[in-house]
């Protein structure tokens, strides 16, 4: 693909898209820019993406957009833009991008590639469609059409374990509907650090996944970059799981209850026992309980 020396590639969505485009034409000899109306705080694309972009020489200017092309016949060769100033929040909740009077600059461009909105292919499921929306589901997947469940990109453009999570929550539903079943609303609830006793637990660092030299990737486009962990690097990042909401076997709530009500299994995996007609309620164990498994009713 020739795309010339200087390419341009605009940001108006999550930006995640126009960062693969960037990376790709980097890989092909060409000088890259990104034009993205806010900052970087407000960029969705994934962090680790961006940073690996801005590492390689992608330079991304944040706070412009463009407002036109300079071309040399019928050939364009540079993109017109304009710098941006934050001003007050739009219907989304985020601060909108004015332009600034007199800041208009020029960005040398061959190509341009507009990254600027992605949306599902509706054809034939136009009567899931709510107004102008997309499809609408309730808590359990269901559209407003009988018998019919969605999830993914067609109720939220997210990444791949939100489609999972959407597909295995109407699955659930499709089940319970079959066999008569209400939902029991039996859902754990989510366990958050200020609930759990965090001094329990050894400080251990995030490990970071290897990546190939700078200087490597650009060789070729077959090239992996992200190489992964090693398997000592699996081993210690599995021991910073602090096992929120679940039994982990520590023993505090067997070792502080003072009133025997509690009995530690001898098979490792099998839940502690709690002998009601010994406990007379001083919530020991659950205040001692590091991940928040305990709950006093």
């Amino acid at each position: 693909m020739d795309l010339g020396k200087d390419v341009v590639v605009i940001i108006v969505g999550g930006g995640d898209t126009a960062i693969d485009a960037a990376r790709i034409c980097k890989r092909l000899g060409a000088n890259v820019t990104i034009l993205y109306r806010r900052t970087r705080q407000e960029m969705p694309a994934i962090d680790e993406e961006v940073d690996e972009a801005i590492n390689e020489g992608i330079k991304i200017e944040f706070l412009a957009a463009p407002i036109g092309f300079r071309k040399e016949g019928d050939l364009v060769v540079a993109m017109k833009a304009i710098r941006m100033e934050l001003g007050e929040p739009d219907d989304s909740g985020r601060r909108r991008p004015v332009p600034i009077e007199g800041s208009e600059f020029e960005i040398p461009a061959s190509a341009v590639i507009s990254a600027v909105s992605q949306a599902p292919d509706f054809g034939g499921f136009e009567s899931l469609i709510e107004g102008r929306d997309w499809v609408k589901v309730d808590d359990e997947g269901a559209t407003k059409v009988e018998g019919v469940w969605a999830g993914g990109d067609v109720i939220q453009l997210d990444i791949v374990t939100t489609a999972v999570g959407h597909g295995r929550r109407a699955a659930e539903a499709i089940d319970r509907k079959f066999h008569g079943m209400e939902q029991n609303g039996d859902y754990r609830a989510v366990v958050r650090s200020d609930t759990m006793q965090l001094d329990h637990y050894e400080r251990i660092e995030r490990q970071e996944p290897a990546a190939l030299d700078l200087d490597k990737r650009m060789d070729s486009m077959d090239l992996e970059v992200n190489l992964g962990f090693t398997s000592d690097q699996i081993l210690t990042e599995s021991r910073r799981c602090m096992s929120c909401g679940y039994c982990f076997d520590c023993e505090k709530c067997w070792m502080y209850c003072q009133d025997q009500a509690i009995d530690k299994p001898m098979e490792k995996g099998v839940l502690y026992k709690f002998k009601m007609e010994n406990c007379t309620g001083c919530r020991k164990c659950a205040e001692i309980c590091p991940c928040n498994f305990i709950e006093m009713q």
